[in-house]
């Protein structure tokens, strides 16, 4: 048995016989008029109303708890709840391990455990936020979300295109052509030797998400 707290560090799939995940017992304390709101919160145990109070239980797993759970809550119950929870088992579970690749580059920092089922779905979804965050580049930049080597979800940044013509007015066609061929030719090599860089508020953006 190992411990994984980066997904970064999973060994080989070949060597992995299962997973387990860290389960929480959890309690939110509420104004009863939002019960509605809270009750879909990781999986309902029981409630019980206190007048105008009304007190949650429900399991749910510790990956939940730690990325945007606190936010919703507050959205949810603009601010008057409270949450308790602590950690009571390690439960079986089918995860995928999802590696983003830019430009057929792996990201560790953009590598995933995700549930199996929900894979497909998040990948989709955080190859679009993706496109929508990183910067252009002078050269295309294709977005790819891998399982086991095999692609789930993809997406393609454009490049910005420069126009190499500006500078001419008029002219014979045949050095239009030529500039033309040799921006595409530069672009070529750009995307074949060029690096993407991420920078921090690239995660931020995708976290506030």
């Amino acid at each position: 048995m190992i411990t994984i707290d980066n997904p970064v560090d999973s060994p080989d799939a070949a060597l992995i016989d299962h997973w387990e995940e860290a389960i929480c017992d959890a309690r939110i304390l509420s104004p009863r008029e939002y019960y509605d709101a809270i009750s879909n919160f990781g999986n309902r145990v029981k409630h019980e109303f206190y007048d105008d109070q009304v007190i949650v239980d429900f399991e749910i797993p510790l990956s939940e708890m730690i990325g945007n759970f606190f936010d919703h809550l507050k959205s949810a119950t603009s601010g008057y709840a409270s949450v308790e929870y602590s950690v009571k088992e390690f439960r079986r579970c089918d995860l995928d391990l999802v590696i983003f690749h830019l430009n057929g580059d792996p990201v560790d920092a953009l590598t995933f455990l995700v549930y199996k089922d929900k894979a497909r779905k998040f990948s989709e979804n955080y190859a679009k936020r993706l496109k929508e965050i990183l910067p252009p580049q002078l050269f295309a930049v294709a977005i790819q979300a891998k399982v086991g080597g095999k692609i789930i979800a993809r997406e393609s940044i454009k490049a910005l295109r420069k126009d190499v013509l500006a500078k001419l007015y008029g002219g014979d066609q045949t050095r239009k052509d030529k500039l033309l061929k040799k921006q595409k030719k530069g672009k070529k090599l750009m995307r074949t030797l060029g690096k993407i860089e991420v920078k921090p508020d690239v995660f931020f953006k995708l976290l506030k998400k």
